[in-house]
């Protein structure tokens, strides 16, 4: 027998090792967010869609986790349970939107009453998906939805430290787990010239559109260059055949990209960087 043949043998005659339990995915998962200082990205495969969710579901019950102000997502397609801890700029896209809706009102694209009845917030998890996603867990990182709706009709997520393949793959499960998810907005950050600096770029994608919208946030387009828009529609906002009657689902509401580089830019200097 050669050598290499004893080691098959030996290998074969190993006892298979045992998959962890969610208790112990939670205790470990648990206990590396409560190390992480400040900002980060916590990523892990978990092949059990049911083990992943209870673990995700389990993370967003516990205090401890709480105050760490993270979000929690488990993707039940691609087995991924992500943890982000956000940076300051991470969220400058919930000031743009919460500015452009309440100019919503004095434009007149909506009443007060119709704005009275949107929540737009990101404090907020789901997890009545359709399948092959009815085991997944979101926390986006903001969102509009009309009052009584079982999901959001626009949705942000934002990545910093996670991958732009992992955006995708939040864009795949808003918009194919979920009936009313109309609208994602992505948004891409990362640290360029020896970590001093931020870019970062914007993508809108409609529900039913192969391409979307894109845009560079950082670095800003030079003088000159004709108004950048993300562009949205009334019928965005609404669960089908909700918009009000008498209203246009057609309307459009254009968000001004400068008006988010002017938020972006804030927070990304009180974070202590500048913009690219």
């Amino acid at each position: 027998m050669t050598v290499k043949q004893e080691h098959e043998l030996r290998s074969q005659n190993e006892p298979p090792r045992s998959a962890p339990t969610a208790q112990q995915l939670f205790y470990r998962v648990k206990e590396e967010i409560l190390a992480t200082a400040g900002s980060g990205y916590l990523e892990y495969h978990i092949s059990n869609p049911g083990i992943g969710w209870q673990v995700a579901r389990s993370l967003d019950c516990d205090g401890q986790v709480e105050r760490r102000s993270v979000r929690l997502s488990y993707d039940s397609v691609a087995y991924i349970l992500s943890v982000r801890m956000p940076t300051e700029f991470h969220n400058a896209h919930l000031a743009w939107a919460h500015r452009e809706f309440a100019l919503s009102v004095s434009g007149g694209f909506f009443t007060l009453q119709e704005y009275d009845t949107f929540i737009c917030t990101s404090d907020t998890s789901f997890d009545s998906f359709l399948p092959p996603y009815q085991n997944s867990f979101k926390q986006p990182d903001g969102y509009f939805k009309p009052a009584g709706a079982p999901c959001p009709t626009v949705v942000f997520e934002t990545g910093y430290s996670e991958s732009y393949p992992q955006l995708v793959a939040d864009r795949n499960l808003w918009i194919n787990g979920t009936t009313g998810v109309n609208v994602v907005i992505l948004l891409k950050w990362s640290l360029v010239r020896n970590r001093t600096a931020v870019k970062g770029y914007i993508e809108g994608w409609h529900r039913n559109m192969p391409t979307c919208q894109r845009f560079d946030i950082f670095p800003a387009p030079p003088p000159g260059t004709p108004a950048q828009t993300i562009t949205l529609y009334r019928r965005d906002f609404y669960l089908p055949g909700a918009v009000p009657f008498g209203r246009n689902p057609n309307d459009v509401w254009r968000w001004p990209i400068d008006s988010l580089r002017l938020k972006a830019a804030q927070t990304i200097r009180d974070s202590g960087y500048v913009p690219a």
